[in-house]
């Protein structure tokens, strides 16, 4: 029988607001949807993030 592992949120990167590449952009010059998604050139991308710290934020991906 053939196993397949699931996707999870794993962290991804983190940094201070205003500063944090995120897909290749500064996510932060883009407007988030609520669902936890962005459209950047086009393409919907999803994500979680939460804010660590004053300014501090931190992002996850849904990966295997």
């Amino acid at each position: 029988m053939k196993l397949f592992k699931q996707k999870t949120w794993q962290f991804e990167t983190s940094g201070v607001e205003g500063e944090v590449k995120l897909f290749g952009v500064n996510i932060f010059d883009y407007k988030w949807q609520e669902t936890g998604k962005v459209v950047i050139n086009g393409e919907t991308h999803s994500f979680v993030a939460g804010e660590f710290s004053n300014m501090i934020w931190g992002f996850y991906l849904l990966k295997y």
